[in-house]
């Protein structure tokens, strides 16, 4: 599809490894992944990055970076095969990474004066409708004032952290303006509940021209469920 640029929205691992050395394989594949992209893949963190933290191989794939350092000796890369930053700015397009947190769910980020279009990556169901929140098994609202002061700046909203097939949708400010979020859902199947199970997501194509015009298009992604 012709895509420069591989933004993934969190929990990239949570597949049963305990350390990096039965997971090399599975880092050969994000190195192939980073090498077909130039080395353009950005990570947003998501809560299971904290399970086994320095034993997690996102630990390892994100190393070296100034935001999140392992606390216990592991081996380094020269290079980090995926990128963890803040922000990313594309033209006049910026796109924001709201990393997940447990304690500070303050996922606000101003956009620059030159901005025309501004992209929020989160991971976090506190930032979702409660009725998204029902679908994946969570339980909790987050007041409209909560909801406006996040979204308040926002153009699209992507979301990783839920599990379940949500698609296009859209949610409305005490403004009146309408925001849309993409909630594509898991690209694997995690858990045995038929709201899971889904044969395919899917995912956000964004196309940014010279002038930093906007093009979204939705690409099919099997989860190869049948397999």
């Amino acid at each position: 599809n012709g895509v420069t640029h591989n933004i993934i929205t969190g929990d990239w691992y949570d597949r049963g490894f305990h350390g990096l050395g039965m997971a090399y394989g599975a880092i050969e594949m994000d190195r192939r992944l980073s090498k077909s992209v130039d080395g353009n893949v950005y990570l947003c963190v998501g809560n299971h990055f904290y399970l086994e933290r320095d034993e997690n191989p996102e630990m390892y794939i994100i190393q070296p970076n100034p935001f999140i350092k392992p606390q216990m000796s592991i081996p380094v890369p020269e290079e980090p095969i995926f990128k963890l930053v803040d922000k990313l700015k594309i033209g006049t397009v910026q796109i924001d990474f709201f990393h997940y947190n447990k304690l500070n769910k303050d996922y606000v980020a101003y956009r620059e004066p030159d901005t025309t279009y501004h992209i929020g990556i989160y991971h976090d169901d506190s930032v979702v409708p409660g009725w998204v929140r029902e679908m994946d098994g969570y339980t909790g609202t987050s007041s409209q004032a909560y909801i406006n002061k996040i979204y308040a700046n926002i153009d699209l909203a992507i979301h990783g952290h839920i599990h379940a097939k949500v698609g296009t949708t859209s949610i409305e400010l005490m403004s009146g303006v309408k925001v849309p979020l993409i909630i594509p859902g898991a690209l694997g199947i995690t858990q045995n509940k038929e709201v899971y199970k889904h044969t395919e997501v899917e995912l956000p194509l964004i196309e940014i021209d010279d002038d930093s015009n906007i093009t979204i298009s939705m690409v099919p992604f099997s989860t190869h469920i049948s397999e």
